[in-house]
């Protein structure tokens, strides 16, 4: 929870700046160690730093590895969902739709992380008030999961939470 977080965060800026002294540039665990300190600063509601951090992650993480790696666009998920956690709606929705078509490429429509974005975005649209725009995401987020993941899995289960949601805001029903 937010207390383990703000106990975790002290020891994980300085991991961060250890990191920065003693690995060069040219390691990866140099920028996952960013990474994770990025989450945790967007998680404690410092999403602006979050977004900093995730960008230099994955500039360095695009030069290193190649901007279709899956590191790069996991980084590219979390900055956009840093964004969604400041409540800069637009901007997370962007970054969500950016990404969709570059992790559909890089990583198949049956990855999880594909499935994840798209099901993301439903989610910030909707929380932007774009029930209509976000409809068609969760549905295929929804179907996917099910497919892949079966009807139990948790993420299975919040994206078709979240399309019952959307359904009953747009007086649909909620099947």
């Amino acid at each position: 929870g937010m207390n383990r977080d703000l106990e975790a965060a002290p020891y994980l800026r300085r991991a961060s700046e250890l990191a920065a002294e003693w690995f060069r540039p040219e390691n990866p665990d140099r920028w996952i160690l960013q990474g994770n300190l990025a989450s945790l600063e967007a998680e404690l509601g410092n999403s602006e730093r979050g977004v900093e951090l995730y960008d230099e992650v994955i500039e360095n993480m695009s030069r290193i590895m190649g901007p279709d790696s899956r590191l790069v666009m996991s980084a590219r998920h979390m900055r956009a969902n840093a964004l969604w956690i400041g409540r800069k709606f637009d901007e997370a929705a962007d970054g969500f739709t950016t990404l969709l078509p570059d992790i559909t490429q890089a990583l198949g429509s049956d990855n999880w992380m594909t499935i994840q974005t798209r099901s993301s975005l439903a989610r910030v649209l909707f929380d932007a008030g774009k029930p209509n725009e976000a409809l068609p995401y969760a549905e295929q987020a929804a179907a996917d999961f099910t497919r892949t993941l079966g009807s139990d899995h948790p993420r299975t289960i919040n994206t078709s939470q979240l399309l019952h949601d959307l359904r009953k805001r747009l007086g649909s029903g909620g099947r």
